[in-house]
């Protein structure tokens, strides 16, 4: 069926727009969620290993403990503390962490934010946390 308001845009090519591409994605999927699962007690032990050193920092690790995800919600006072002062305010630590090349924090948040651990390796997330200590020392 052709769309209404677009002459060239093809709408439902593959059935139910809530059913037919997500449908199909999963399923193309399936061979690497299977595999991930393979995998998984040794991610869980590595998220759990982070929270712990992010912890030692001063950062809260929010929601179930010990956490069997790599998905970490923290909250970082301190972080918070920091960015009152700052002209940068919120965007402060987006910034910091951008010059250090990691990605993936949304611009803005200081208070809470969310991590993921998963497909990091042990180094990647020993420069993550040192990140983390000489951003804190930087501000201090």
């Amino acid at each position: 069926r052709k769309s209404e308001l677009f002459d060239n845009k093809e709408v439902e090519p593959l059935g139910c727009t809530l059913r037919g591409v997500p449908l199909i994605t999963l399923m193309a999927s399936f061979p690497y969620v299977k595999e991930r699962i393979n995998h998984w007690d040794e991610q869980v032990a590595k998220a759990q290993w982070f929270s712990g050193e992010l912890e030692k920092l001063g950062f809260k690790q929010l929601g179930e403990r010990p956490h069997r995800h790599d998905l970490l919600h923290f909250e970082a006072p301190m972080l918070y503390d920091i960015s009152k002062r700052v002209r940068e305010r919120g965007y402060f630590l987006y910034k910091e962490l951008k010059g250090r090349g990691i990605w993936g924090l949304q611009p803005g948040l200081t208070k809470a934010f969310k991590l993921s651990t998963f497909a990091a390796d042990k180094e990647q997330l020993v420069f993550v946390i040192d990140s983390f200590k000489a951003i804190l020392s930087k501000y201090s």
